[in-house]
């Protein structure tokens, strides 16, 4: 008696799960393998101002809304991928907003529960205000740094006393030697200046250093390989097209080594399940690891 009704518990219990899976798939209503969206374009000088990632296991559809608090700081580019390859694709529509204003809202609906991550990023311009006076700051530090002499006094052969008045005589050999110290000096800041610019430049806050676009069918073939070494400036452009004019669906893109520093890719030409596709990747500059890129063509 005890093991019929356990056994009905447990085939209730499956009914249930399986009722829910089937639910689910069918509620979402999506039928696609795409797992990579793009939407609108970037310029060389948008800056990532807002990411969001929904989370593997979170219920679909949802929607990702973004308003820039800053007038005139329109969003250019949105871009939507998944962490991992599945055959279970996800749909991505702009439903209120649209590209070229201030706001915007992306519905993504796709298998519920979801099976993936999937990572959403949208992308601004920057003003003209904040590279004018970027310019200006930099000249003004070059200025300072390397071309204005030490405010030290006339000396004569005897010596003199240094302008912070600490009561140190300076020869003229002293002074020489001190005037040649502060160039070094400001050389080298300078030197980190430039250095930690590059760094800010890149403007790429993230720790993904993977990246997959489109769905590999098992008759694709590698077609296009490509690697970045290490020590390689950023941003670079990879771009291929097959002279066959193959269509191209299935694009990787990893790091051979981890590191805290991640990098950002942004498709830029053409698209997948065509012959030409171009991205732009982004991220610590000198590169510190190398990022090895594979594409698979239709045979």
């Amino acid at each position: 008696m005890y093991r019929s009704h356990g056994f009905a518990v447990f085939v209730v219990l499956t009914i249930v799960v399986l009722c829910a899976d089937v639910r689910a798939n069918y509620l979402s209503n999506v039928n696609t393998s795409k797992q990579s969206y793009f939407f609108g374009a970037k310029d060389a000088g948008d800056i990532l101002c807002f990411s969001k990632t929904l989370l593997k296991g979170s219920i679909m559809p949802q929607d990702v809304s973004y308003t820039n608090p800053t007038a005139m700081k329109n969003i250019n580019f949105i871009t939507l991928a998944a962490d991992k390859f599945s055959p279970h694709g996800f749909t991505a529509d702009i439903t209120s907003g649209k590209i070229g204003t201030v706001s915007a809202t992306v519905k993504i609906n796709a298998k519920s529960i979801l099976p993936y991550a999937i990572e959403i990023k949208f992308y601004c311009v920057k003003g003209h205000y904040e590279e004018a006076v970027s310019g200006r700051l930099l000249l003004y530090l070059v200025v300072v740094f390397v071309f204005k002499r030490p405010n030290l006094p006339n000396c004569g052969s005897v010596g003199c006393v240094a302008p912070f008045d600490l009561g140190e005589h300076l020869t003229n050999t002293h002074r020489i030697a001190f005037h040649e110290t502060m160039v070094w000096l400001r050389l080298v800041s300078l030197c980190a200046l430039c250095v930690a610019g590059s760094w800010a430049l890149s403007l790429v806050v993230t720790q993904e250093q993977s990246y997959f676009f489109g769905v590999k069918p098992g008759d694709n073939l590698l077609c296009y390989t490509k690697t970045l070494p290490k020590g390689s400036a950023l941003p670079a452009s990879v771009s291929y097209t097959n002279p066959n004019d193959k269509k191209i669906n299935f694009v990787t893109m990893n790091a051979d080594k981890y590191s805290p520093y991640g990098y950002t890719v942004d498709k830029t030409d053409g698209q997948l399940a065509s012959a030409t596709i171009g991205f732009r990747i982004n991220g610590p500059s000198p590169l510190h690891y190398a990022i090895t890129i594979y594409m698979y063509c239709e045979p």
